[in-house]
């Protein structure tokens, strides 16, 4: 258990000056399993599941030149398969279900899985939204532990969809279910490489700034909100999976950043509680 609680650790720590396209999903899961196939209390079994379900290892030359070069876009086909296919999944099962389709556990739509408002929950008279000094957010003992709370309807249900994937992948490999048995893709997959997919790409939207705010596009930035850039947009697409262009110097200064902070950045999350952890 130690070792899935590692896998999601670092998940976050990777993820921590990171926005989220399919392409970073990609990158941010297969640097997760690197790391963990490097690190010395990682168990043997683990490590060897890692490498069989996580096509494209490389290292960080090659991660660096995948950051500046490669396009994903948000088809499946481009995720190299295996445990990235599913960690750019549940974005694609986003957009085909559509705004109403009722999912379980929580019989909630697919699209209030990725994102957590937390202003929603904060008590008393102040009004409810981004505030710059963060005075808009609520002490974490504000946040229930309930998804039958009404307010997760609008707020959504990062968190407990985090954990679900947590605890689907902890059972998966107790029963001992670690690949596909018909093969990636297969809809009613249940496999243990399904949800270390699924628990990536939510540890991952967790840390995305606009995920956890009513101001998803940093609106109130800007004096006139009609015409403002869409700023998540920017951050989760353009800058590092445009269409057409590369921004390749902007790129180069990222990864310099980004590198760093893998190196050298202290990981924030100081409890094993996955609930917890994610708020």
């Amino acid at each position: 258990m130690r070792s899935i609680t590692a896998f999601l650790t670092i998940a976050l720590f990777a993820s921590c000056c990171f926005a989220w396209s399919g392409k970073e999903h990609v990158q941010l899961t297969r640097l997760a399993a690197m790391r963990l196939i490097t690190d010395p209390q990682t168990p043997p079994a683990m490590k060897d599941w890692l490498r069989d379900i996580t096509p494209g290892l490389t290292d960080e030359a090659g991660e660096r030149e995948f950051l500046l070069t490669a396009r994903v876009q948000a088809k499946l086909e481009n995720s190299g398969g295996g445990v990235l296919y599913w960690a750019m999944e549940p974005d694609e099962r986003r957009a085909r279900d559509g705004r109403n389709a009722k999912r379980p556990p929580f019989d909630q739509p697919e699209r209030l899985m990725h994102f957590i408002d937390l202003e929603l929950f904060l008590t008393g008279e102040r009004k409810r939204g981004y505030q710059e000094d963060f005075s808009g957010l609520p002490p974490i003992e504000n946040i229930p532990r309930d998804p039958k709370d009404e307010r997760f309807v609008q707020a959504g249900y990062l968190p407990f969809a985090l954990e679900h994937a947590y605890q689907q992948l902890v059972k998966a490999i107790r029963e001992n279910r670690l690949k596909p048995a018909e093969g990636v893709g297969e809809i009613n997959d249940d496999s243990a490489m399904r949800w270390a997919g699924y628990l990536a790409h939510y540890a991952q939207d967790n840390t995305q700034p606009h995920h956890s705010t009513l101001d998803y596009r940093s609106q109130s930035y800007f004096k006139f909100r009609r015409g403002a850039p869409d700023v998540h947009s920017e951050m989760e697409y353009r800058l590092i999976d445009d269409r057409d262009r590369d921004f390749r110097a902007l790129r180069e200064k990222y990864w310099d950043i980004f590198a760093a902070e893998l190196r050298d950045g202290v990981d924030p999350i100081t409890t094993t509680d996955v609930w917890r952890a994610s708020l």
